[in-house]
């Protein structure tokens, strides 16, 4: 009996000993790729079967734990992790495929994983952006998204006119090109052009309506969202990388040499050949043989050279869990591979992330300064014959015997042309010659404020503001094809000035909650205004008396041309989107925007879409398959807007005139448009895809149909209608 009671006596000791030694730990489970909450995670403490927890919303748990417990936290398609188990930690997983299931962003800041959208999304590996020193972010993206097609409309080093299509060209009237959001601005190409590849941290394209309706108005030609980097915790670390390099014309046009091209203009030309290239001259009669070995010129060779391109970006980051700070300072220059043509860009950026409890702060500014040189190898005013190529492969590449062949290089028109039928000039004396020089400057803030309501509720207050400048200078003299004896408005001179100013203000609320760890919801309302303020000035002058001041001379030519613009739109918008998801097995998405702008009579237009899919490796009877790591079919229907035409285009204008009534000249406004029935341009689409990947994840693809047709599309009139009907000249509604 003394025994019974001394063996129950030990064990309710050991009892009490094993509670005592058990304690509550708190946590919170989060993405390292981006910081977001992970929803639905598995926390359990090894050796233990029956002791886990699942994370919140939020990414929080809690759970009672032995003293020097190990946790293992898991979820699907993340890396499974074992820690040390304290009192308060914060987990961070990591994304086991990156290509399958990483978390992207969908627009209004919102992470969600791949594997949960309905919508067609691409994602661009941020190196890739790196992988060659360029201009633009936009150089790198071509051929790496399906559908993608990046343009450029000059070649020129710098060319500020790259612009991307996707799915082909949109619309006939209005802009094709896609609406580009930086860390949740809205923005322009030139914002593009003003980036430093280095310092974007991922960039994604929305390439449906499920996808981009959230964008309403300014969808329909996909969206580009690049979000840049933020600070890292710890101490200050420094980073520079640069490169350096030369440009070649890799192929140049096979050019007719000296005897090729006399032989054919005796073909042609047979009397004027015998006075001219096979005349006697100093008592010689030439032949078509001498002209084989004969000095000559390729005037390729004379325009193209190997062009220097350099690279240089210095970069800092660092701080602590409450605040952090990056800022990052770069420098490109290119030579363009056409003689006396340059681009430089000086860029800095300057970022910083504050954390208190449940208050969150971004900040951001941006700026950039561009230097271009040189007139653009494509330009062609008035006729393809002033195109820089025309003359480069249309001059000829000999002179007579009695005339030097340096004749051909120190004068700006070929006498053995007619220049009443051929605007051919000395593509050498031209770039030598002209001056266009072009400043762009751009500036951009942008911020946020977020803070956690309540479980599962957050308000976000987003701001930005952004101004570009625009300042062109352009001298034409008397060596130049645009100021020659061949040119109307000889030695000449015009400046351009122009500047945008934009501000943007968003509000959002955004509600995550689920029932039971299996339904779970995501709620996003929004509101939002914008502006945008637009100022043009251009001056010229021609017949410049002294054109060996330069531009300082204009005040002494013929004044001309002078225009101005002032424009100003603006738009207000509501908009509100809902996912729901079903065990990681089913994804349903419902998107709705409304978008007032001042840009029509008809103040609003509404844009819904529609998106559901369905993970089929998830299901329990794809466990026991090891044929598809993942596979997974979605659908979508939605409304899309393109709002990319000008300020006043939906309003009546006038034009001024000049008209002779006797004797008297008068000037006076005749009334040239009203285009109140112009409305919103709208795109339906209908989009079914397949996203599948096998071998452990190491081939995967998509697949995908859709059907797109635009309503009330922006359409050029025929010409006849142009001249009989004044209402018709600006592009009436139609159908793509």
């Amino acid at each position: 009996m003394e025994k019974r009671i001394m063996t129950f006596v030990a064990c309710l000791f050991l009892s009490i000993g094993m509670a005592l030694a058990q304690s509550r730990i708190s946590g919170k489970v989060t993405s390292a790729e981006d910081g977001q909450p992970v929803i639905g995670a598995t926390v359990k403490v090894v050796g233990q079967k029956n002791t886990g927890a699942v994370t919140d919303v939020d990414g929080n748990f809690t759970l009672n734990v032995p003293t020097g417990a190990t946790l293992e936290v898991s979820y699907i398609g993340m890396t499974t992790k074992t820690v040390k188990a304290a009192s308060r930690m914060t987990i961070m997983l990591e994304n086991a495929s990156k290509d399958i299931d990483e978390v992207v962003v969908v627009g209004y800041g919102s992470g969600r994983k791949i594997s949960s959208l309905t919508g067609t999304i691409a994602t661009v590996n941020s190196e890739k952006l790196k992988n060659a020193p360029s201009a633009s972010v936009l150089d790198n993206l071509q051929g790496q998204v399906s559908g993608l097609s990046v343009l450029s409309s000059s070649g020129e080093a710098g060319d500020n006119a790259v612009s991307m299509r996707l799915h082909g060209v949109g619309s006939l009237g209005a802009s094709s090109t896609p609406l580009y959001v930086i860390d949740g601005i809205a923005s322009s190409s030139r914002a593009i052009m003003a980036m430093n590849p280095n310092d974007i941290k991922s960039l994604n394209i929305l390439k449906d309506a499920s996808a981009s309706a959230i964008y309403g108005a300014r969808g329909a030609n996909g969206v580009v969202i690049i979000t840049t980097k933020s600070g890292q915790t710890g101490k200050a670390k420094i980073t520079y990388d640069g490169s350096y390099g030369w440009q070649t014309v890799s192929k140049k046009m096979e050019m007719m040499d000296a005897y090729e091209f006399v032989k054919l203009q005796n073909e042609m030309y047979p009397d004027v050949v015998a006075d001219t290239y096979l005349m006697e001259y100093e008592g010689k009669k030439w032949t078509l043989d001498d002209y084989r070995n004969i000095a000559q010129y390729n005037w390729q060779d004379k325009i193209f050279h190997s062009a220097p391109i350099q690279s240089h970006n210095v970069s800092v980051t660092g701080g602590s869990q409450d605040i952090r700070y990056n800022a990052s300072l770069s420098y490109f220059d290119q030579d363009g591979v056409v003689i006396n043509s340059n681009y430089n860009r000086v860029q800095g950026r300057m970022g910083t992330n504050i954390k208190k409890n449940k208050l969150r702060i971004n900040l951001n500014v941006n700026y950039s300064r561009t230097n271009q040189e040189g007139a653009s190898p494509s330009q062609n005013a008035s006729s393809g014959m002033n195109n820089l190529f025309y003359s480069v492969w249309g001059y000829r590449p000999v002179t007579q015997p009695s005339t030097p062949l340096s004749y051909l290089l120190n004068n700006g028109i070929d006498e053995s042309v007619s220049t009443s039928s051929d605007y051919r000039f000395n593509p050498y004396m031209d770039l030598e010659n002209a001056y266009n020089h072009t400043l762009n400057t751009y500036v951009q803030f942008n911020g946020f404020l977020e803070y956690d309501l309540m479980k599962g509720l957050k308000l976000k207050i987003s701001g930005g503001y952004t101004d570009t400048g625009y300042n062109n200078d352009n001298f034409n003299s008397s060596k130049t094809r645009y100021g020659g004896p061949l040119s109307n408005d000889k030695v000449n001179a015009r400046v351009t000035r122009s500047s945008r100013s934009t501000w943007l203000n968003e509000n959002t609320l955004t509600y995550q909650t689920n029932i039971k760890k299996k339904h779970f919801f995501n709620t996003l309302l929004g509101f939002s205004l914008q502006n945008s303020d637009y100022d043009y000035y251009s001056y010229k002058t021609i017949n410049i008396p002294n054109e060996s001041l330069g531009m300082s001379g204009m005040d002494q030519g013929t004044p001309t041309g002078a225009s101005s613009l002032k424009s100003s739109w603006s738009m207000m918008s509501y908009f509100g989107r809902f996912n729901y998801n079903y065990k990681s097995c089913y994804y349903a998405t419902f998107t709705m925007r409304a978008d007032g702008s001042s840009k029509y009579n008809e103040k609003w237009g509404y844009f819904p879409s529609v998106g559901a899919a369905w993970v089929i490796s998830n299901e329990d009877f794809m466990a026991d398959q090891n044929v598809l790591d993942y596979l997974k079919v979605r659908a979508s229907w939605g409304k899309l807007g393109n709002d990319k035409i000008a300020a006043s285009a939906g309003f009546a204008s006038t034009k001024p005139v000049r008209g002779v009534f006797g004797n008297t000249v008068l000037d006076g406004y005749t009334y040239e448009s009203n285009f109140s029935w112009l409305s919103w341009e709208v795109v339906n689409e209908t989009n079914v895809g397949l996203n599948f990947a096998t071998l452990n994840n190491r081939l995967s693809g998509d697949i995908d149909w859709y059907y797109r047709k635009t309503e009330n599309a922006v359409i050029s009139p025929p010409a006849d209608r142009v001249f009989r009907n004044q209402k018709s000249r600006f592009p009436h509604p139609g159908n793509l």
